[in-house]
């Protein structure tokens, strides 16, 4: 049996589109080239090693605490993915 045959999950992925979900300006790093990648893109790099859940982690870098990239992964993709955001610390209790 190969390591292809056998089911994985990923647990720790940024999804970075920022063609979709431009950067924050005030972001101190903005990932480009490869470090950059769509849902899209993302799911079909999980197919072809039959990954099939990852846990996405909102990135600072890029998006700061703006969270629709990520959201956008999940209405895609649904169970697949599960995630984990940063959020401002002034963030109140309804915000969370």
């Amino acid at each position: 049996m190969s390591i292809f045959d056998l089911p994985k999950i990923d647990a720790h992925c940024h999804i970075l589109d920022p063609h979709q979900f431009p950067y924050s300006s005030q972001a101190a790093h903005q990932p480009s080239g490869q470090e950059m990648g769509s849902a899209d893109y993302f799911d079909q790099v999980l197919e072809a090693y039959n990954v099939k859940h990852a846990l996405l982690v909102g990135p600072n870098s890029g998006y700061e605490t703006d969270k629709r990239c990520m959201l956008h992964a999940f209405d895609q993709f649904g169970a697949r993915f599960k995630g984990i955001a940063v959020v401002a610390n002034e963030s109140s209790k309804d915000e969370l």
